[in-house]
């Protein structure tokens, strides 16, 4: 239906809003494009629930220096989350209007670079991977709620919040899938 050069040399992750309007794709470069999903005629009269008929950029994540490595969206997909080389996270407003993509939180991590993100159903926990170790992070004010210094045995490739937020499954490779409790705000 539709290809996409994102002008990278190197693509990350691409990750789909659950609402299934848009994707954002982390790159070798230190900004996160967005593409809305453009959809045919509605199905049900007042929805945005057409067919799908190609895509549209839609705005751009910006504020990092370096590269980014990881990208994710809250449940409600009215906000975004990025994680980059330069060792910083950045939060964005992903709700359409006036401050679509603008950055609204940002903070790091003391165990330095994170490479994997995962933010929580309201956006409120960032669950960060540097290394081994998993470290979950109040979204407001880069406050660390808990950290697991050695989650798994080599590196996380990837992590992911539960539907109902209570839960992070991470796996790695060292062949181990694993489930941690998140802790509350």
């Amino acid at each position: 239906m539709e290809t996409i050069n994102t002008n990278q040399t190197k693509n990350h992750q691409l990750k789909m809003s659950p609402d299934g309007m848009f994707f954002a794709c982390a790159t070798h470069a230190s900004e996160v494009k967005v593409w809305r999903v453009n959809t045919g005629a509605a199905r049900t009269p007042g929805s945005n629930d057409g067919p799908p008929t190609g895509c549209s950029k839609a705005g751009v994540l910006t504020g990092h220096k370096r590269g980014v490595w990881s990208v994710d969206w809250s449940a409600d997909s009215t906000k975004a989350v990025t994680a980059s080389k330069d060792g910083t996270w950045r939060l964005y407003d992903m709700s359409e209007g006036i401050a679509f993509c603008k950055c609204i939180a940002e903070g790091n991590s003391e165990l330095g670079e994170i490479t994997k993100i995962a933010l929580s159903k309201d956006g409120s926990v960032i669950a960060a991977v540097v290394g081994t170790a998993i470290q979950f992070i109040k979204s407001s004010d880069n406050t660390v709620l808990d950290t697991i210094p050695q989650a798994h045995g080599l590196t996380i490739n990837s992590l992911a919040f539960s539907p109902d937020a209570t839960l992070v499954a991470s796996v790695s490779d060292d062949c181990f899938v694993k489930m941690w409790k998140v802790p509350e705000c």
